[in-house]
């Protein structure tokens, strides 16, 4: 989860013995977060017909030197279109801090939240340093690994995960810092600059093709506009170069992220924020592949976006935007990030529950799922979209996750919303209150998992039958 308030736990670790460190601490200081002892959950956990493992990730020694490590969390996994491939996005996080003394310099205060810029003397410089980039994979599955994996296990014991290092910003460049905006905010009372740095993308979330076969695209530009068939252009890979069209195939994928804006020049004016981007024609088995991030542009570009919940239908894609009330915009994939028609309905239930607690926010979480069981859904046996999303309680970190259900034709009603999933959940550091934040969903046969990050530390998956996930809707 991306640094949204400002921290002062550090700035308050060094205030009382500032004037005794100016004459021994000369340039950077880096103090080190210690996180302690904390236990970590079981490996496995079965209890009422549901089954909560540690996902299994690991990354190559090379890439851990290459990357600094990290806690691999936030894991979205989707089913290929072939439904033979499991494909996996998730975030590689850690945390740095570093203080400086930085006399009689300037800081103008430019952030969203000033609409004149003023100008101020600081006296230290405390950088808060989310190390963050995403790292894919992807595993063949056959029947029997499919039964394994809803019991938590998977081929091979471990599932090796890589740097997506072929992201790209629209222009070329790569997607980390200093290319980023960063986000500072000053204050008076003791003369500091506080600079939130995210050093790369965060959440991903796959969006599988729907297509089971490679095939020519129009657009030349990502996979949203296959040619017909029988159009000389599709009958091979090679006319489809000679038509100046991209290949695409049934590995390939779209993945949706956040991050904090991208530098125009040298500008961050009002651009310190978190904004949605998409990249398609990704292949989660060759990281190096370059793709571009486009920036979908369906919000407000100069507050905070994220949370949207994609999914594809009939193929297109769309992005739910909210939840109260159910805004779902259609992606129109003309390279431009642009966003096309909106649709728009509300759910009595979710606005009741919006009523009764206003100082909690409703928002959207992993990715969504069409479904069509009516035996393993006796509530909702017509066809439906299944969600995710997650209620956060503004005054401490806390979230409540809860699944719904919305029809898969505009302007896709929200049909049934459940009761809270019981994720489990862990602290990030000793002393702060434990929680959970679900970021993927996956359903394959008549067998559902969410994904989830426990405490920021390690990736876990809930997995049931869709007759047991459909009690929640009772």
């Amino acid at each position: 989860m991306a640094p949204v308030g400002i921290s002062l736990v550090l700035l308050l670790i060094w205030m009382p013995a500032r004037r005794a460190c100016e004459t021994a601490l000369h340039g950077l200081t880096e103090i080190t977060l210690r996180l302690g002892e904390i236990v970590d959950l079981p490996q496995k956990i079965v209890k009422d017909g549901l089954i909560d493992v540690r996902l299994p990730f690991v990354m190559s020694d090379e890439d851990i030197r290459a990357t600094g490590g990290g806690a691999i969390i936030n894991p979205s996994l989707a089913v290929s279109a072939t439904g033979d491939r499991l494909i996996i996005a998730a975030r590689l996080h850690r945390r740095s801090s570093h203080l400086s003394f930085e006399s009689s310099n300037t800081f103008t205060n430019t952030t969203n939240n000033t609409k004149n810029g003023s100008t101020y003397n600081y006296e230290a410089v405390l950088q808060e340093i989310w190390h963050s980039q995403i790292v894919v994979g992807s595993v063949k599955m056959d029947a029997d690994d499919w039964k394994l994996f809803f019991d938590g296990k998977v081929p091979g014991d471990a599932i090796v995960l890589q740097p997506w290092s072929g992201l790209r910003m629209e222009g070329g460049r790569r997607w980390r810092y200093p290319n980023l905006c960063e986000r500072e905010k000053y204050v008076p009372g003791n003369k500091t600059l506080i600079r939130l740095i995210v050093t790369g993308p965060e959440d991903p979330k796959v969006i599988p093709l729907t297509r089971t076969r490679g095939f020519c695209d129009n657009s030349g530009i990502d996979c949203s506009n296959p040619r017909p068939p029988d159009d000389f252009c599709s009958l091979s890979t090679k006319n489809c170069d000679t038509c100046h069209s991209r290949w695409c195939t049934e590995k390939e994928v779209q993945i949706a992220f956040s991050s904090y804006t991208p530098k125009a020049g040298k500008d961050c004016k009002r651009r310190d924020v978190t904004q949605m981007f998409l990249a398609a024609g990704v292949d989660a088995g060759q990281p190096d592949k370059v793709s571009t991030g486009l920036h979908l542009k369906c919000g407000q570009w100069n507050h905070n976006e994220k949370n949207w919940i994609p999914f594809q239908r009939h193929g297109k894609t769309y992005v739910v935007y909210s939840l109260v009330p159910h805004l779902v915009h259609e992606l129109i994939h003309d390279g431009n990030g642009t966003c096309g028609p909106q649709f728009r309905s509300v759910s009595p239930q979710l606005a009741q529950m919006q009523e009764k607690n206003l100082d909690q926010a409703y928002r959207g979480s992993a990715q969504a799922v069409y479904v069509d069981a009516p035996a393993a859904n006796l509530s909702m046996p017509q066809p439906h979209f299944l969600a995710l999303f997650h209620v956060a309680d503004l005054k401490v970190r806390r979230y409540w996750h809860h699944a719904y259900r919305f029809s898969p034709n505009p302007p896709f009603q929200i049909l049934q919303v459940s009761k809270a999933l019981p994720l489990q959940a862990l602290p990030p550091r000793p002393s702060a209150p434990p929680f959970a934040f679900a970021s993927g969903l996956v359903v394959h046969g008549n067998q559902v998992t969410i994904a989830y990050a426990a405490g920021d530390r390690e990736p876990r998956a809930l997995s049931m039958t869709l007759s047991r996930l459909d009690e929640f809707f009772a």
